[in-house]
């Protein structure tokens, strides 16, 4: 599983970069670390929308999100 920290970023940043990983690891799962809700919603739209399947949600005062094909 590769992990993408993008705590501590703003939209659309933290998409960018999740997008950028989708495309370097085809078929991988992803964890995704975020610090802020807004950004943890964003992203999460964003691979619901390309068909991915999602799940995660507060950890302590962040955020994980695991990005499955």
């Amino acid at each position: 599983m590769k992990e993408i920290d993008v705590r501590g970023l703003s939209c659309p940043e933290p998409i960018m970069q999740v997008a950028q990983a989708l495309k370097a690891f085809p078929g991988e799962e992803l964890k995704v670390l975020l610090s802020e809700a807004h950004s943890f919603k964003n992203v999460e739209n964003f691979a619901k929308d390309k068909g991915l399947n999602v799940e995660g949600g507060p950890v302590d005062l962040e955020y994980e999100l695991i990005i499955r094909p």
